[in-house]
């Protein structure tokens, strides 16, 4: 998972190990900017997301605006959900100095606040690639809920369709979804996952739950499967229909017209997609 390979410790972050770090938890953007943020005496300054206490987070963004002056800069964050800043100064400019709009980023951050505005103050910059960031998206969508964007740069939760969604959070009860895969896994009785030896009838069974897939998962699910089978000249259609199978072809097929149309993905040629 992305998570894991970008886990820092505190002595990697290169600050003072007299008390421990906090966790620095994945989030989307949103959730930070929608929030207002906590004070508690003898605590750290936090905002609340569902149960957790978040003052560090560990983000995968763009990076949509730079700005840097002498002993200041800035980077414009963007992880689909929301737009964030992330905010250096003095000697820590040197943290964002090599970023350039365009950029895909992991970041290890603090919470801040100032003149009513959230922003993050970076622990750690570190380029990643597109693939990182559709895994990250992947993952907090499984972990906290899929969010959509509103307005450009004011995230709100997703509002699609909530009684589809109901349905597909409790279908995770007998169903895991690999991110790393892509595919769609029946848990055994006891709650264990059946892989490729699982019984006929249990891969019959998950082709035609897969044929029934809520429009959100199959998006995502095609996107993870171009990212993963690109080698960097596009992925034919053909062979996204057989990763992903039980699926229609049809539906396949308007997925991939959605992401082309939405500027997500192109043609590089004729038979083949590529996502942006």
């Amino acid at each position: 998972m992305v998570s894991e390979s970008y886990e820092f410790s505190a002595a990697s972050a290169g600050t003072g190990a007299s008390r421990p770090r906090l966790t620095a938890y994945r989030v989307w953007l949103s959730d930070l900017k929608e929030r207002q943020i906590e004070k508690a005496e003898g605590q750290t300054d936090f905002i609340s997301v569902g149960e957790k206490q978040v003052s560090r987070v560990n983000i995968i963004a763009s990076v949509v605006d730079k700005y840097l002056a002498e002993n200041y800069g800035s980077l414009t964050l963007d992880d689909g959900s929301a737009q964030l800043r992330l905010k250096a100064f003095g000697d820590f400019l040197s943290r964002i100095k090599d970023i350039e709009s365009g950029d895909i980023i992991l970041t290890i951050a603090r919470i801040r606040e100032y003149n009513n505005e959230i922003y993050m103050f970076p622990e750690i910059v570190k380029k990643v690639t597109a693939k990182h960031a559709l895994l990250r998206r992947l993952e907090l969508i499984l972990e906290n809920g899929r969010r959509d964007p509103g307005e450009r740069g004011a995230g709100r939760a997703w509002q699609g369709a909530q009684g589809t969604e109901h349905g597909a959070r409790s279908e995770e009860q007998n169903w895991e979804f690999n991110p790393k895969t892509g595919e769609r896994i029946q848990k055994g009785p006891q709650g264990n996952s059946q892989g490729k030896n699982g019984s006929a009838d249990a891969q019959v069974q998950a082709q035609q739950e897969n044929s029934f897939l809520p429009s959100a998962e199959l998006k995502e699910r095609v996107k993870l499967q171009i990212a993963k089978l690109d080698e960097g000249e596009g992925v034919e259609l053909a062979l996204i229909e057989q990763k992903i199978g039980g699926n229609s072809k049809e539906a396949i097929a308007e997925i991939i017209e959605e992401l082309l149309g939405e500027g997500e993905a192109y043609e590089p040629r004729p038979g083949k997609v590529k996502l942006i």
